[in-house]
């Protein structure tokens, strides 16, 4: 069977030596990095070996210079050559001017000769050489242009010139002690330049012979017979062949390499706008689909990972192409490139994002069907449930769904869910609800239909017993027993259909997760945290929050607070919002954290309700979720940590946890800590109940405490008249 796997390489430099990118890369399935000796100090290569060796079990590729010539370093790393003008190419080393130049290596000199053209940097600048001078050559400019710092220089004549430079064979030496197994090999020209290396690498390292020369082309079946891999650099290549040549000998190497079954990768200008830009062009997204199409084994990311502003987002959108063209090899059609799909986020919960919302439903149309009232935290539900944050549900739970989460933490369809999504309905209502299929859904704060609900079962449950296996007690001082006795022992179970959606003074923040997950998208975000309060951003939040950014080399923060119905005390949403829009605009580096408002409420249960705001997050998008010791909590009721066992009973999730144990701050560490030496004598606690206490009694808590900015906003308000806690 043919094998549809394709090799990602990345060319590592400046802008993905450290240890987050290079983790990050790795996790976007690069198959191997490549450490370009041209732009690597002979000194530095054993240290740059080690660093990568550190970070990353991706095997690494030492890429020869090979005989290549290249100027030396120029003025401003950029200088500018007029028509017609002289300039000296110097042996010596110097700052390259207008009026000299550095070319490198030095041996280079000895086969020039008067007459010879000299191109630099892809063709920007031609030189015609004029004299031979002890010191160099001086030459003509024919063709004026830019010329930057250790730019690759051209001759229009074969120069024979060693297949390793003396940097080469310092870097072989370092391949052998670091025990690298793959060696990219520049300039090849013939087979005796593979046999050349073979002999001095040995026979268990893969040699990629770099197509970009005429003379490799001339003995292209020769080469291919006896490299493990080749790789077309085109950049190069456009140097000795027209550009205009380059997409049909791109095809014709593939199709010489699947003869001789030797992987042909190709390297340049791949993603080369997203050096700079986050997305990239469509004539570039075409070109690597055209290049997997033809049979391209593999594909390399060079400047646009090794010296690119965006090298992850680069990775991202080879992974996301390769995985089109694997879905193009096994057969498509429009429909199927129509789907709504992310090779990027994880899944939603069960497989699939649920639509539940139909605005084409006249709720005037429905004003004939039997209608049921609900409060405002059941149209949450009902909204949730519709647009898809509460996936695979597509409605309030049947008795057989209710009795398996809360005895199994899992739907009857084995999905892994732990909280009860029920609607308690009146006792009035349970009788006419036996009798029809189909009922209205009329919220009781405006009278109005806002969906409707095809009836699959009504049912009575013992209160008693649900709120011991839901809340671990049957206390109603807890605030979720108190409302769940409140409602009544009558349910309503069955699909809904939202036909509208309640007005919010919070709306605009109010992402859905099919619009999360755009905006991830568009940031070329893979890796997302959610983060889950009802409180204001304090100082131990801010920590968790950068420290799991920091620890987990996250893409971004989802920034989540709950803004429905609280418990009395508790802050007001705008309030919280407020607190991160302060922290967005002023604290958090730009494309770093994505802030919504959840509208749903705290049910206060504990480690079931943390596992559901982790599955809820997953819908949006998030691939881990943020958990705090008392996550979820609501005094005494659970004790801290217990959220890990219930984690560790259901197995995974689909969504990374991101454990924290309580953060303090050190008075003598100066800083936010899980744990230290000073625990007993210098930590400091921070919390959510602290801060309304201080609040409360007009304090304002200390700068370790909360961002002075937040407190003195909230404490405004509160001076201002204005509402900040749940009455």
């Amino acid at each position: 069977m043919e094998d549809k796997t394709i090799d990602i390489l990345c060319t590592l430099g400046p802008s993905s030596l450290n240890e987050r990118t290079i983790k990050r890369l790795e996790e976007t399935g690069v198959s191997l990095f490549r450490i370009n000796l041209s732009h690597t100090r002979k000194e530095d290569i054993e240290n740059v070996v080690r660093a990568i060796q550190e970070y990353t079990n991706v095997p690494v590729c030492l890429d020869t210079e090979g005989p290549q010539v290249r100027t030396g370093n120029v003025e401003g790393n950029k200088i500018f050559l007029v028509e017609r003008s002289k300039v000296m190419l110097l042996k010596k080393k110097v700052t390259g001017t207008s009026e000299e130049l550095q070319m490198r290596p030095e041996s280079v000199f000895a086969s020039l000769r008067i007459g010879d053209l000299v191109s630099i940097d892809f063709d920007s600048v031609l030189l015609a050489v004029t004299a031979i001078k002890p010191e160099g050559v001086e030459a003509e400019v024919i063709c004026e242009g830019s010329v930057g710092s250790n730019k690759a220089v051209t001759i229009d004549r074969k120069i024979h010139m060693p297949i390793l430079s003396d940097k080469d064979k310092i870097g072989i030496d370092v391949s052998k002690k670091f025990g690298l197994k793959s060696l990219s090999l520049s300039f090849v020209n013939t087979k005796e330049d593979v046999e050349e290396v073979r002999e001095l690498i040995g026979h268990e390292t893969r040699i990629i012979s770099k197509i970009e020369t005429s003379s490799a082309l001339e003995n292209l079946d020769a080469i291919l017979s006896i490299s493990d891999a080749v790789l077309i650099d085109r950049g190069d290549l456009s140097r000795e062949e027209p550009i205009s040549k380059l997409p049909l000998l791109q095809k014709a190497i593939i199709e010489k390499g699947k003869k001789y079954n030797t992987p042909v990768y190709v390297a340049t200008n791949l993603l080369e706008s997203m050096v700079h830009t986050r997305k990239p062009l469509r004539s570039e997204v075409n070109d690597i689909m055209n290049t997997l199409l033809d049979g391209a084994k593999g594909l390399v990311l060079a400047a646009e990972t090794a010296i690119g502003e965006y090298p992850i987002e680069c990775a991202n959108m080879v992974k996301r192409m390769i995985k089109y063209y694997q879905i193009a090899r096994n057969g498509y059609s429009l429909e199927d490139l129509l789907k709504n799909d992310s090779f990027l986020l994880i899944e939603p919960h069960g497989g699939v994002l649920i639509d539940r919302f139909d605005e084409s439903i006249d709720p005037a149309s429905l004003s004939d069907l039997r209608k049921v009232a609900i409060d405002t935290m059941a149209l949450m539900d009902v909204e949730q449930i519709a647009l898809g944050t509460y996936s695979p549900l597509k409605g309030f739970m049947d008795k057989e769904d209710l009795d398996s989460v809360l005895c199994n933490y899992r739907l009857n369809n084995n999905v892994v869910w732990t909280l009860p999504i029920i609607l308690q309905i009146k006792e009035d209502e349970y009788d006419l609800c036996k009798s029809v299929s189909r009922v209205a859904l009329v919220y009781e704060g405006d009278n109005e239909i806002y969906g409707f609900m095809t009836s699959a079962e009504v049912y009575e449950i013992d209160l008693e017993d649900i709120a011991v296996k839901w809340f671990g007690t049957s206390d109603k001082s807890h605030p979720g027993v108190k409302r769940l006795f409140s409602k009544g022992k009558y349910i309503l179970g069955g699909d809904i259909t939202l036909v509208k959606r309640k007005p919010s003074a919070y709306k605009e923040f109010e992402i859905t997760p099919k619009q999360a997950r755009y905006i991830f998208e568009h940031k070329e975000w893979s890796k997302v945290a959610g983060f889950h309060t009802r409180n204001p951003i304090h100082r131990a939040h801010e920590f968790l929050q950068t420290e799991a950014l920091r620890r987990y080399q996250l893409d971004g923060l989802f920034l989540h607070p709950v803004i429905g119905p609280k418990k009395p005390g508790d802050f007001l949403p705008n309030v919280i919002l407020d607190s991160y829009k302060t922290v967005m605009d002023k604290i958090y580096p730009k494309n770093t954290a994505v802030m919504g408002a959840f509208s749903t409420y705290s049910r206060y249960a504990g480690p079931r309700e943390a596992v559901f705001t982790a599955l809820c997050r997953k819908n949006f998008g998030c691939s881990h979720f943020i958990m705090g010791r008392d996550h979820t909590g609501v005094e005494d009721f659970y004790n801290g940590g217990i959220v890990r066992d219930i984690h560790a009973e259901i197995g995974d999730i689909g969504i990374k946890p991101i454990y924290f144990d309580t953060v303090y701050y050190c008075k003598e560490c100066k800083r936010y800590v899980e744990d230290c030496d000073h625990k007993d004598t210098g930590s400091m606690h921070i919390s959510g109940t602290g801060a309304r206490k201080m609040f409360m009694s007009g304090e304002c808590p200390p700068g370790w405490y909360m961002r002075e900015d937040i407190s003195l906003g909230i404490l405004d308000k509160i001076k201002n008249g204005e509402e900040v806690f749940v009455k």
